[in-house]
């Protein structure tokens, strides 16, 4: 088959093989984040490409799934690996006025960034969401890096977390925003005298404060059963934006990558 994947000059593949997911470590996370809210919900994946994700959310008990990508030789191959009587993939430009099935759950993953008219992708997403929905989307963090622009020729624009809520502020009432860290190791301190004296805090001690403060945001994100606690042990899956405001001294400031969970859509 032909490489679908669009690799970018940085090396990062715009569209992901499930061969690839042994490396992609935060696209599948982001895609096991939304599989908590899926079961029994109708889902529409956009900017889907090759269906992985499509086939994970119906594998966690989504009603059913459409994906949508602009690409009709990536949604066949998408069609031929992924589809089943719960899971359908059309063609379709999502930043132009489509239409799109009734949805509970719309996902949309490293999409936005890649696309004309940000504003028209959403709008897609308001006019096909029921009142009481939820939208799951994510995007690079543009304040990582210097210039505001990681340089990948595919990103058409790359949004800091101002920019990104205020986008969504206008298409919903409530957005509350997640992130993952592209580091091996993000709560690598630094040393300092307040972190030494950290460091002589017996370790079951740490894990009990850590945890107390961890319920408490997810408590505050409002996140629906299921989601796994904020200390469970893997790097690459989301965390609430005010987890950077517990642990300071973080040796990463800046997020790689912001996820908004969106709700309430303004009537348009």
């Amino acid at each position: 088959m032909k490489d679908l994947r669009n690799t970018s000059p940085q090396g990062a593949n715009e569209r992901i093989l499930p061969e690839d997911l042994a490396h992609e470590r935060l696209h599948l996370a982001r895609y096991l984040f939304a599989a908590h809210w899926a079961p029994g919900l109708a889902v529409v994946d956009l900017c889907c490409g090759l269906g992985y994700g499509a086939g994970i959310l119906a594998a966690s008990g989504a009603r059913r799934v459409l994906g949508v990508d602009v690409s009709l030789e990536v949604i066949g191959a998408a069609e031929r690996r992924f589809s089943s009587p719960t899971v359908h993939f059309v063609n379709g430009d999502v930043s132009s006025p489509i239409e799109l099935p009734a949805a509970e759950l719309v996902t949309c993953f490293e999409g936005i960034e890649h696309v004309t008219q940000p504003d028209a992708l959403l709008a897609n997403v308001v006019r096909c969401l029921v009142k009481d929905g939820s939208v799951i989307i994510s995007t690079p963090n543009a304040g990582q890096r210097d210039g505001g622009h990681s340089g990948n020729p595919y990103h058409l624009r790359e949004y800091c977390l101002d920019d990104f809520r205020a986008l969504l502020g206008r298409f919903f009432g409530t957005v509350d925003i997640f992130f993952q860290w592209e580091s091996a190791d993000p709560l690598d301190f630094r040393w300092s005298i307040p972190q030494l004296l950290r460091s002589v805090v017996p370790v079951p001690v740490k894990h009990w404060l850590r945890s107390k403060l961890n319920r408490k945001a997810a408590s505050s994100q409002n996140l629906p059963p299921g989601v796994p606690s904020m200390h469970a042990p893997c790097r690459a899956r989301p965390y609430p934006l005010n987890y950077l405001k517990l642990l300071p001294g973080l040796r990463h400031a800046q997020p790689s990558i912001w996820i908004a969970v969106c709700r309430e859509p303004r009537t348009r």
